[in-house]
């Protein structure tokens, strides 16, 4: 995982293509409820391109 810093004008669209992962991925890896409470200088882990997170089996 990598540290990601919000800028001005990148949307959760832009930060998933820029770093080539889906936003679903983001938005499961750091428990975002609510998108528009994201904010310029929030911090977010991406996960690097191709790195897979097992999930639990159910």
């Amino acid at each position: 995982m990598v540290k990601h810093v919000i800028e001005k004008g990148e949307s959760l669209e832009k930060i998933a293509k820029k770093h080539k992962i889906s936003v679903q991925n983001i938005i499961d890896d750091n428990k975002i409820q609510d998108r528009t409470r994201l904010g310029i200088g929030n911090i977010l882990n991406i996960r690097e391109a191709g790195e897979n997170i097992e999930k639990p089996k159910k």
